[in-house]
């Protein structure tokens, strides 16, 4: 039996080996980075009413209506493409908001179409305004 003649203890990291404590390393960066991608946002479904008040709704904004697909109501009257035009061009120059309110049967085109000119003419604020009904 052969026996060592010099025995000496081994402290700190020497028999620790680097690959494998990089490998742990990597699976515990890839269960955080997968585990985050997981977390669900905190929130709660809210019901809102059909009371709108803030300030948007002040006095001198402009308010169109659409009844249907065909008509566009602002300022208590039809107006035209052009007419409608002009308002939302003299309401993005003064820093108005614009209010649409629509009913279920006007298409979603109609309305993207209205945003839209109001995006093209400089108006800032676009609010919608629906019935539950």
């Amino acid at each position: 039996m052969r026996f060592k003649k010099h025995l000496e203890f081994e402290y700190g990291f020497k028999n620790l080996e680097i690959v494998s404590l990089v490998n742990l390393l990597f699976l515990v960066l890839l269960f955080f980075v997968v585990i985050l991608n997981f977390v669900a946002e905190p929130g709660i479904r809210l019901s809102l009413g059909q009371v709108f008040t803030g300030e948007s709704l002040l006095r001198g904004n402009v308010e169109i209506s659409l009844p249907d697909n065909k008509s566009i109501i602002a300022g208590g009257r039809n107006v035209s493409d052009e007419e409608l035009s002009e308002m939302l061009k003299f309401s993005g120059l003064h820093k108005q908001s614009v209010l649409i309110k629509t009913s279920r049967q006007t298409s979603l085109e109609k309305v993207i179409a209205i945003m839209n000119k109001c995006r093209d003419r400089g108006v800032k604020q676009v609010n919608i305004v629906t019935d539950n009904k």
